[in-house]
């Protein structure tokens, strides 16, 4: 997690006013450049600062807020150059270390940022804000234990610190305290009503909880209070497929890609739901293809897509398509299988049990690769494989009916017609396809007459 923007600016204005301990002369220094800063002309602060650097080359304060001038400015190679200096010139400024400990947070080097603010506390062990942000770099590390402590310090020196209970809420979730995180979001949410990011946590608790009416009301409070974020609209999207809507989760994801064109997640939902619930194929292939473009090695979309083409009567495209999802991805079991039923297609059955034997090679707990290796199988009349494969694949999922259709088929071609009952009348009981229902009724009628 990186730390918002303007809680940076919010801390480093206090730190103009801790700096003053530099002394009358250097604060009157850097006086037009701190005016600038805090009125948000970065830029200028900037340019002021290096005024004032140019003409007085040792100036510890100057370093130290264009040091912060560049952080803001997303130019964190040049804040670290700049803090550098600063603490070269005077290692005691606790505020130093702790600026240049966000700027390596920014640029993802949460061990160095724990270090800086680790010395900062050293020097001054009573700014709450430090405390949160190594806690922020504990939890980029995967160490909620000690991110956990440090956000309890941080409460301790501020107790109205509304982000530090949100922060500790995910702390918690992380290590599946669901309760203690929901406490967390509850306080911070009740310290700040506008704290989007306690809303968002909690909907995602409540989500995954099966509490999908909760999880839509603090979604739609975050978009309530931040209209244009892209992401909070399709985390609502997930909470509407919770409650089987579609429609609204399409609508939300919709408004994601508005918001942000690029929203490569979007797509993707929105093209699995045009696919498996409308069967709006045209369009499932639009936004898979968008995903592609986005994310040219992305294996499962390609996968996914050429799932599509084989509804819209493109087998070649399909082939195509999860070809090129094993080159990208070799373990991907999906499209291998995929591949393997597409050669069942075609009669190549040699080919298909090569594919699913190779799924089932990276994984034996796929069980469509069994049912592709067990038709193929039972095509080229070795029917006792062929039961193998499809009564394994029954017992990773006894809920595939597809299973049921071709093991009830070899039963009837060994002529054991008690069990090829058995298994059409499970068949029947799975199925609402009107292609497999027909042919098991037609298989009950034939072992009927025999």
């Amino acid at each position: 997690m990186k730390l918002n923007k303007n809680i940076f600016l919010c801390a480093v204005l206090c730190a103009i006013v801790f700096l003053s301990a530099c002394g009358p002369s250097a604060s009157e220094l850097v006086a037009k450049g701190d005016e600038l800063f805090t009125k948000g002309d970065i830029d200028g602060a900037i340019a002021e600062y290096s005024k004032i650097i140019a003409a007085n080359p040792k100036l510890v304060i100057a370093y130290d807020q264009r040091g912060a001038a560049y952080i803001i400015k997303g130019q964190y190679d040049s804040a670290i150059a700049d803090l550098n200096k600063s603490i070269e010139l005077d290692n005691k400024q606790a505020v130093s270390y702790y600026k240049r400990g966000t700027a390596y947070l920014k640029l993802g080097n949460a061990d160095e940022a724990i270090k800086d603010f680790t010395k900062s506390i050293e020097i001054d062990p009573k700014q709450a804000v430090v405390y949160f942000d190594r806690a922020d770099a504990y939890l980029d590390v995967q160490k909620s234990d000690l991110a956990v402590i440090d956000f309890n310090k941080a409460i301790e020196l501020d107790p109205t610190m509304a982000r530090a209970f949100a922060y500790r809420g995910i702390a918690f979730y992380l290590q599946q305290k669901v309760d203690l995180a929901i406490a967390d979001w509850n306080k911070a949410i009740a310290l700040d009503p506008k704290l989007v990011n306690a809303y968002v946590s909690r909907a995602e608790a409540y989500r995954s909880s099966g509490k999908y009416d909760m999880a839509l009301a603090d979604l739609t409070k975050a978009i309530e209070i931040s209209p244009a974020q892209a992401e909070y609209y399709y985390q609502r999207g997930l909470s509407y497929v919770g409650k089987d809507d579609l429609e609204s989760a399409i609508a939300d994801w919709t408004k994601a890609i508005e918001r942000d064109p690029n929203h490569a997640d979007a797509y993707y939902k929105r093209g699995l739901a045009y696919r498996d619930y409308l069967h709006k194929f045209d369009l499932a292939l639009a936004d898979f293809s968008k995903v592609i473009a986005l994310i040219p090695n992305a294996a499962n979309v390609y996968n996914e897509r050429g799932i599509v083409y084989i509804y819209a009567s493109q087998p070649d495209l399909a082939f195509n398509d999860w070809t090129q999802a094993t080159k990208i991805q070799p373990n991907l079991v999906e499209a291998w299988t995929n591949l393997a039923l597409y050669y069942n297609r075609l009669g190549r059955y040699d080919l298909a049990i090569e594919k699913a034997t190779k799924a089932i090679d990276i994984t034996t707990q796929y069980p469509m690769a069994y049912v592709a290796r067990g038709w193929a199988y039972f095509n080229t009349q070795y029917y006792q494989s062929a039961l193998l494969d499809l009564n394994s694949a029954i017992i990773l999922n006894p809920n595939i009916a597809q299973a049921y259709q071709y093991r009830g088929t070899v039963y009837a071609a060994v002529n054991d017609p008690a069990k090829a009952r058995a298994d059409f009348n499970k068949e029947l009981e799975l199925t609402d396809d009107p292609a497999m229902i027909q042919y098991a009724k037609q298989m009950l009628d034939g072992l009927t007459k025999k």
